[in-house]
């Protein structure tokens, strides 16, 4: 993929991050959590230019660690473009195998701010998770199964763990064995070695 073609991506993420979030409930006043003080940050809050440096941000430190880490029957591709005649499919990140009789891997990474619109969205970024696998089995007669990475950024609070197990069972039924989802914040992705070794890859040394 090329860097205007990535740049055009985050622009549509972005701005889908944004009208997401637009399109949340406001909690009535009985139900607001108490007011806690703002972290300071370089941007205001819920701007364009906050969810774009969290988009970056995260994707740039996410690629590293998985292009770092990939096992030895994979290797791992940032922001890939497949194209066959006029079909084109863009992807987040590959674990393409090195063996041709091995399935490759799909990442769709999702950065989302709100933890409780994780739930409202998980049908959505679950159907395009299939979508992206199908069109790239047509495209490439390869097997691929697909990983489905939701990441909360740093100054977000995250989910209480049974929440998020919750939602990661809600997602992988959805998934139907064909992907796997994995909600992590941001301060965990050093982790994500080893959740793709315990959903895709149990042995490595």
């Amino acid at each position: 993929m090329s860097q205007s073609e990535v740049d055009a991506k985050r622009e549509v993420e972005t701005q889908a991050a944004l009208e997401e979030e637009r399109r949340q409930p406001q909690l009535a006043p009985a139900e607001a959590p108490p007011a806690q003080p703002a972290p300071a940050k370089r941007v205001g809050p819920g701007s364009y230019e906050q969810r774009r440096e969290d988009i970056i941000r995260i994707e740039n430190r996410v690629h590293r660690t998985l292009t770092e880490s990939a096992p030895a029957p994979y290797e791992f591709i940032p922001n890939v473009k497949t194209s066959r005649g006029t079909q084109t499919v863009l992807l987040d990140g590959l674990y393409r195998a090195r063996n041709r009789e091995g399935s490759d891997v799909i990442l769709s990474l999702k950065v989302v701010r709100q933890a409780r619109s994780m739930r409202t969205l998980a049908r959505t970024r679950a159907d395009e998770m299939l979508g992206e696998i199908a069109r790239y089995r047509e495209l490439t007669s390869r097997a691929a199964k697909g990983w489905l990475l939701l990441v909360l950024p740093d100054e977000v609070e995250p989910p209480e763990i049974e929440e998020r197990r919750q939602l990661e069972d809600r997602l992988n039924q959805t998934l139907v064995g064909l992907a796997f989802a994995s909600v992590v914040h941001e301060t965990e992705l050093d982790s994500l070695p080893q959740r793709f070794d315990q959903i895709f890859y149990n042995d490595r040394d």
